[in-house]
């Protein structure tokens, strides 16, 4: 499996909770194909990708001068 990775996921705040990250997701790593995908995510977004099958890989990392939570995923 060859490594690739989500660098951002962001919607505006008016469009949270409308299920669009949630698509926005989902057609990035049909975009990715099959392998080991990886992401950063803050803390606030955490437990939704917890919820989606990203699971922990590795201590949480600060990236310009933001916390960051390695994930990965098996796509």
């Amino acid at each position: 499996s060859r490594a690739r990775e989500i660098m951002l996921n962001y919607v505006a705040p008016p469009f949270r909770g409308s299920g669009m990250t949630s698509a926005l997701l989902a057609a990035m790593e049909t975009q990715l194909g099959p392998g080991i995908a990886k992401l950063g995510s803050t803390a606030t977004a955490l437990d939704f990708y917890r919820r989606r099958g990203w699971l922990d890989d590795g201590p949480p990392q600060v990236w310009r001068g933001i916390t960051a939570f390695p994930l990965r995923k098996e796509l």
